[in-house]
């Protein structure tokens, strides 16, 4: 006896007429299609993956000032256009990641409303967090230095000092010496690269008066 269920054999017999379309592709009109050619920042990820020692701080700046380039924008209109860039509204600025889950580093491309701030944070006690403005307007880096709380398994934090983070010149925040704050002081739009080495997962934050942002 055949194994074969009747249906299938039914279906085997029939003849092409006998079935329908039932689902058609979208024509090419609307339809969005990303352009494959590499660009400046593409280059900047391809040889951030391409460095051995991701800790040798100064080569990752080194790395990071060497992007002189406006394509960013048109990686924030694609990232809108598909739906993947992150909202704080409460914060006034947006983000998407572009690292793939096999880098062993995260690598974020952000967008700042005028009086856009993060709250006080760290990146967790391994990560160190590199930063360059790209395009015309500086952002504000405040930096708290991060000391043992009395309470067991806590840090606290006391202010250290204000830097730009300027177009031509990238910061680092070190991982577990420092907290920080980047806030958009300007009456206008801002964007930024962020890099972190090596990627984390858990941070902590503090509590922090809206003055100091």
């Amino acid at each position: 006896m055949s194994a074969i269920p009747a249906i299938a054999k039914t279906a085997s017999r029939a003849s092409p007429s006998a079935c329908k379309q039932v689902l058609s592709s979208f024509s090419n009109e609307g339809v969005y299609t990303t352009p494959r050619k590499r660009g400046p920042f593409d280059s900047m990820l391809y040889d951030l993956r391409n460095i051995k020692d991701l800790s040798d701080w100064k080569l990752v700046l080194g790395l990071l000032d060497s992007y002189n380039s406006d394509n960013f924008l048109e990686v924030i209109e694609e990232k809108k256009f598909v739906g993947e860039m992150v909202v704080h509204a409460d914060h006034g600025y947006q983000k998407t990641w572009l690292s793939r889950p096999s880098d062993p580093f995260l690598v974020g491309l952000y967008h700042w409303q005028p009086g856009g701030a993060t709250p006080l944070h760290d990146h967790g006690d391994y990560a160190t967090a590199y930063y360059k403005v790209v395009g015309d307007n500086s952002l504000t880096n405040v930096v708290y230095e991060k000391h043992l709380s009395d309470e067991p398994g806590k840090f606290d934090v006391s202010f250290m000092r204000e830097e730009d983070i300027t177009p031509w010149k990238a910061v680092a925040v070190l991982p577990w010496k420092q907290a920080h704050i980047v806030a958009n002081r300007a009456d206008h739009d801002a964007y930024s690269i962020h890099i972190y080495t090596p990627k984390f997962d858990t941070h902590r934050q503090w509590q922090c008066p809206e003055s100091c942002a």
